[in-house]
Formats: C-alpha cells, sequence, structure tokens
C-alpha cells in the first residue's frame, strides 16, 4: 500500500516535475532576501559593501592575514590594503604581529567592531534558528543535505572565477600604446 504522500505524487506527476524548480526558485529568493539585508545593514554600519565583508570575516575569526581574507574575498592586496587602512582608521580592526611568521600581520576586530558584526549576524542567525525550530528532524536533515549540495558548487565556481583573468571594467583590453614614441 502507498503512502498518502506516493499516492499524491502518483496521480500529479506535473507535481514532482515543478518540485525541483519550486527549490530552486525558493533558494533564489531566499539568496535576494539575504543580500537585501547585508546590504541595509551595510548602510546601517556606515560601511561600503567590501569595507563590511571584510570586517564580518575579521570579527569572525580570532585572527586572520589580510592576504586569507582578499583570497577568500577575490582581492587583490593594494585593494584589502585601502580597506584594511580604512577598516584600521574607523576603529574596527587592529592589527597585530603574526606569533610565528614576523613578514604577516593579523588582523582582529576590535569592541566596536565585534559589536557591529554582533549587530549585523545576530539577527539574521536569530531568525534563521526561529524558523529551524520549527522543522521537523527530516525536514532539517533533507534542507542541511540540499544546502550542502548547493555551496559546494557554488564555491567551486567562485573558486574558477576567481583564477580568471579579466581586463579591469573600462578599459580596453588591448595593449596600450606608450604615450611618447
Amino acid at each position: 500500500m502507498a503512502s498518502d504522500l506516493e499516492s499524491k505524487l502518483t496521480s500529479q506527476p506535473h507535481a514532482v516535475k515543478r518540485a525541483p524548480d519550486r527549490l530552486a526558485s525558493s533558494f533564489h529568493d531566499a539568496s535576494r532576501a539575504l543580500e537585501r539585508l547585508l546590504i541595509a545593514q551595510t548602510r546601517a554600519s556606515g560601511l561600503g559593501m567590501l569595507e563590511f565583508l571584510v570586517l564580518l570575516r575579521v570579527a569572525e575569526s580570532g585572527g586572520v592575514t589580510p592576504g586569507e581574507i582578499g583570497r577568500s574575498l577575490g582581492l587583490s592586496t593594494s585593494t584589502m590594503t585601502g580597506l584594511v587602512d580604512r577598516l584600521a582608521g574607523k576603529g574596527l580592526v587592529r592589527r597585530h604581529p603574526h606569533a610565528t611568521d614576523g613578514r604577516l600581520l593579523l588582523l582582529r576586530a576590535t569592541p566596536k567592531g565585534k559589536s557591529v558584526h554582533e549587530r549585523s549576524v545576530a539577527p539574521i542567525l536569530a531568525s534563521v534558528t526561529r524558523e529551524a525550530a520549527m522543522a521537523s528532524a527530516a525536514e532539517a536533515t533533507a534542507t542541511a543535505q540540499f544546502l550542502a549540495r548547493v555551496v559546494e558548487p557554488l564555491n567551486r565556481q567562485a573558486a574558477e572565477l576567481q583564477t580568471v583573468a579579466r581586463p579591469t571594467a573600462g578599459r580596453a583590453a588591448a595593449p596600450r600604446r606608450a604615450r611618447w614614441s
């Protein structure tokens, strides 16, 4: 004897075909909502988007090098230098000598930086935790498995794109001629 769910799916084959589309659409909607929230939090914090993302990475670690953050976000060393200078100037991060490699610096969030992080991340985690608490064990397991399967290829695609050299936007890809010939 088929379960109620099996009989519904068998009698409504179009529902089975549309389920992946609905799941993908729901994932897209969730990512857009998170994007809107991060943009709003960025504005509320008075930081630029890259400054905000770097601060989040610093605050979530016990100490991280600018190079590690730059690689994870696909940012150049010079971009990271400017971002760290601005965050340090705003009193959100501090540079510390690396314990074992004197050539490196570690970035750590200041109490002010940790406060910005907490105000930004805590509401997201609280909301997600509330919703997760209402899920059955089977729903939670299925959702976690789905997200793990989605996150892995997204991270792989991002890593591949970060290794591709692209010309700077607005500049011609052709080599430049010398100014004084």
